[in-house]
């Protein structure tokens, strides 16, 4: 969401955003409430979603009634903000804080999840790359069944690329393996083609082996390249050279191989904005509209697209 009143989950121009999403072939979209942590260690969580240029509940709920209303999927994927870090570092120094950081998230998680099933999304995330978490098996599971007597739709986790494919073990209580995959597709800033081509071969065999071990397929909750110099080495990066050519070329050796493999549930590309003219301008970010990497995306998800934009997994 772009944080102002007239360009938000609430704004009529997310009608139009949405139109321009439905024009790449693409079929389903992500909206992500946000809730606020001081500190990695801090067990305090505070919701954000009481300011007109926030992600507010209202204008949550309208914007998945307008994207189901076009035929799109909707991914609901609550994330939390970190001061001076980012989920993955999240870690209490206590069993008490831990007690306390659990009953705030759960408390947020099951909000959103009743506001999910009220606008009608029909996918649900449990939580956002929160790495360090993950080993409190127990209270996640009792979480996700708590989020199952609320909510009746998909239900995953968005999982960190670094480690939380392997390293999650209750995927098994979950309907889809997510992932935020940013996998890197060559070490080398002089990568060829075919170089990404091995990189992304290698990316997928280690989905394939995933879905193999668990009987769950793999969705993609974000998967993006930044428009700078070599985006294939470090893709969760952004910031330096700009390059609009390297980020194109990274999407084309990965969607070339991804293909519509039968393990595969869907991609959501990270990151498009909740209003038109928020295309990239020369900056080296994650965003592709306006820019040569739109092309690539455009005939990634209409190459082999089905009459209705509506899919069944």
């Amino acid at each position: 969401m772009l944080n102002r009143l007239e360009l938000g989950y609430h704004a009529p121009t997310v009608g139009k955003q949405l139109d321009a999403f439905a024009a790449l072939g693409a079929n389903a979209v992500s909206l992500m409430p946000f809730a606020f942590q001081r500190a990695p260690d801090r067990p305090e969580i505070a919701f954000m979603n009481h300011g007109p240029g926030s992600e507010t509940d209202v204008g949550l709920i309208h914007a998945t009634r307008l994207a189901r209303a076009r035929g799109f999927h909707v991914l609901y994927k609550p994330h939390v903000w970190i001061r001076g870090g980012w989920p993955g570092e999240v870690e209490m120094k206590t069993e008490e804080d831990w007690a306390r950081w659990w009953q705030g998230y759960r408390r947020y998680v099951l909000h959103h999840a009743f506001l999910a099933r009220w606008a009608g999304a029909d996918l649900f995330s449990v939580g956002c790359e929160l790495s360090k978490t993950v080993k409190r098996e127990a209270e996640w599971r009792d979480l996700i069944a708590a989020v199952r007597l609320l909510y009746p739709g998909v239900v995953t986790y968005s999982g960190n690329w670094y480690g939380d494919l392997e390293g999650v073990h209750f995927w098994d209580a979950l309907d889809l393996i997510g992932i935020d995959s940013y996998y890197p597709l060559s070490a080398s800033p002089q990568a060829t083609r075919a170089d990404l081509d091995r990189g992304a071969q290698e990316v997928a065999a280690r989905f394939a082996k995933a879905a193999q071990r668990t009987g769950k397929r793999i969705l993609l909750t974000e998967v993006g390249f930044a428009s700078h110099k070599a985006a294939w080495m470090a893709p969760h990066t952004e910031g330096g050279e700009p390059s609009e050519g390297d980020q194109s070329l990274a999407y084309q050796a990965l969607f070339a191989v991804l293909g519509r493999r039968p393990w595969l549930a869907g991609t959501f590309v990270w990151k498009a904005f909740s209003a038109p003219g928020s295309e990239g301008r020369g900056e080296a970010d994650f965003r592709f509209q306006g820019r040569k990497a739109e092309g690539v995306i455009r005939e990634y998800y209409t190459l082999g697209a089905p009459a209705s934009r509506r899919p069944t997994n």
